[in-house]
């Protein structure tokens, strides 16, 4: 009797202790469930990633949204051991940085600026630097050399002698010469050297029948500037002026008598004319220049009305 209520007594100290080993084991198995439930939504989530990626990457096409897929119920296996529990525990660890990474791709994608590529309508390609429009707007502009020739008539010599002043009527003459400047747009600059010569054709001194020579020459330099005023395309009205020096040499012979004076003078020019550029590099030029030589000892001041032509090369 004594001995079947000590069963009793051990077997209910058993029941009492072993039910919270039962509980914790039910408690168990059932966050092993959710655990495994959150596992397949993950691995759904990372497959859907994985081909919204693709398409966005590889083919450049709309995200397909596929449809969410519905995890199958697990079936839980009580025999399952606390080293696969924790197994499972690393999986899942592994999987949510995975997500994490994929976010982060997928989001710089989402970002990325494609950068179109241009559209070639197979038209003929045309350089704007030798187009003709470009061509009209650089005419005219850079270094230039202008050689050039033409003619004077000279104004105003008298000889100043003893038995007083006597006017001296001259010839026409040629003069030549080079300019070197640089043209801008609508302005220019430029150094002259010229060269002038003419003969003398008579003198009034009151006696006819006198014998009477003699002629003029001098070579001149003068810095000059001025404006250009465009007409057209290939045409520029010019005006200007400069100042220089002019070295001048006179001599006449009156009745066998020789009268000779030769200096170096300060001298004055303005000018006016008209430009035109057949192309890129010639310029065509004539000038109306009138200059002014200031006088010596023995001589007058002069003025000489100067028509040239020049021909050159512009830079």
């Amino acid at each position: 009797m004594i001995l079947g209520k000590r069963r009793w007594f051990v077997l209910g100290v058993l029941i009492v202790f072993s039910f919270p080993v039962f509980a914790q084991m039910d408690t168990i198995q059932t966050e092993y469930s959710e655990l495994r439930l959150e596992l397949k939504e993950m691995q759904a989530e990372l497959a859907g990633l994985k081909e919204g990626l693709l398409l966005k990457q590889v083919e450049q096409k709309p995200e397909v949204v596929q449809p969410e897929k519905k995890a199958k119920p697990v079936t839980i296996n009580p025999t399952y051991s606390m080293e696969e529990f924790k197994a499972i525990h690393q999986e899942l660890d592994a999987i949510a940085e995975g997500l994490v990474g994929l976010r982060g791709i997928n989001n710089k994608a989402e970002r990325k600026v494609v950068k179109e590529e241009p559209i070639d309508l197979f038209l003929p390609r045309v350089d704007i630097g030798s187009s003709p429009i470009a061509q009209e707007r650089n005419r005219g502009l850079g270094f230039y050399v202008l050689p050039f020739l033409g003619g004077f008539q000279p104004d105003g010599l008298e000889w100043r002698s003893v038995g007083g002043d006597f006017e001296i009527e001259e010839e026409h003459g040629f003069s030549s010469g080079v300019r070197l400047g640089y043209g801008w747009k609508y302005f220019f600059s430029d150094f002259q050297v010229s060269y002038f010569h003419n003969e003398m054709e008579s003198m009034d001194i009151g006696l006819p029948g006198l014998s009477f020579s003699g002629k003029t020459e001098g070579m001149g330099g003068h810095i000059s500037a001025g404006i250009k005023i465009p007409v057209s395309q290939a045409f520029n009205l010019t005006l200007g002026g400069g100042l220089g020096g002019t070295y001048e040499d006179i001599s006449l012979r009156l009745m066998g008598i020789t009268v000779d004076e030769e200096d170096f003078l300060f001298s004055y020019q303005f000018f006016t004319g008209l430009e035109y550029h057949p192309t890129d590099y010639l310029r065509l030029g004539l000038r109306y220049r009138w200059l002014r030589v200031e006088e010596m000892e023995l001589f007058t001041a002069r003025d000489l009305h100067l028509a040239e032509l020049a021909l050159g090369y512009v830079f």
